[in-house]
């Protein structure tokens, strides 16, 4: 083969390595592409079974805590019948019984009903009915709720004697609204004032304040505690479902842990705002914005 041949040769030789080089640096790039990805997505399957991992832990709290709630009335409705029904208990006693019994009825249907609208919530399909209402007789009819809901709790809980202070600074008196997911909102509120300022006993107070601000026109509610406070870095989560700030702290307070969740839930849905302020051992305020219709009579 003369010298031209030989060249002729190499060169294709030549070519069809560097063409095989080519290719291979091309499948390590490929490879190392593939790598990554798989890293990527064993990253993100380890993550979302943690996370379904510790939904799966919060249900189960959730039901066996809901369980007990739902227990403890229906044995307190249980136990208080089997004694009315017995002809030696006095009148008198009769009645206080009876009072008894009713209380826990109406603690159950609460429940109940929270559970149903969560779940419309969260389906989308709760039914918003605005009316006319007035704000001093919702505050009056929230006091006197809020009064034998604390006296209830004194004779099941041994809770002491908080100070609630109820105060109307609005500047408009009627409003057009949907009164009782105002209702469920102030109630779950209060309640969980009333749950995290225990720690104070007969030093608790805890503030509902309802005011008007001319420059956004809204109709402010404020719900601030004296209690245990929450931690900045919880801010975010007392408003998931199921999920609680510490176990070892909320599973000595009664509840069933989804009032902040209905109330996030109801302010989302009606286009409100909320807001917190806390510190540590100090106290929380919650801030309820809500955009509605003075009406003028």
């Amino acid at each position: 083969m003369t010298n031209k041949g030989n060249n002729k040769a190499y060169s294709e030789i030549e070519k069809q390595l560097l063409e095989q080089i080519n290719l291979v640096e091309e499948l390590s790039k490929k490879l190392a592409i593939s790598e990554q990805y798989s890293k990527e997505l064993a990253k993100t399957l380890t993550e979302t079974e943690k996370k379904a991992e510790e939904s799966d832990k919060l249900k189960t709290a959730f039901l066996a805590n809901l369980s007990h709630e739902i227990r403890t009335p229906l044995n307190a409705i249980l136990g208080f019948w089997e004694i009315v029904c017995r002809e030696d208990i006095p009148s008198n006693k009769k009645n206080t019984y009876f009072d008894l019994i009713k209380y826990n009825i109406t603690h159950l249907l609460t429940l109940v009903e929270e559970l149903v609208d969560y779940s419309k919530m969260k389906a989308g399909s709760l039914v918003i009915l605005p009316a006319k209402f007035s704000l001093q007789k919702f505050i009056d009819k929230n006091r006197v709720s809020v009064e034998k809901f604390i006296s209830q709790l004194q004779k099941e809980n041994e809770l002491k004697n908080p100070t609630i202070e109820f105060s109307n600074n609005s500047s408009h008196s009627n409003f057009m609204a949907d009164e009782i997911r105002i209702q469920q909102i102030v109630s779950n509120l209060v309640k969980n004032a009333i749950k995290f300022s225990e720690n104070k006993g007969n030093n608790s107070h805890i503030l509902v304040d309802f005011s008007w601000d001319d420059k956004k026109n809204t109709l402010c509610i404020k719900v601030q505690d004296n209690g245990i406070g929450i931690n900045p870095d919880k801010h975010d989560i007392i408003f998931e479902p199921f999920r609680q700030v510490d176990e070892k702290i909320t599973r000595n307070y009664w509840g069933t842990g989804l009032g902040l969740s209905i109330v996030k839930s109801l302010t989302d849905l009606m286009h409100w705002t909320i807001t917190i302020d806390s510190t540590v051992w100090e106290g929380t305020t919650f801030t309820v914005e809500l955009p509605l219709e003075p009406i003028t009579d």
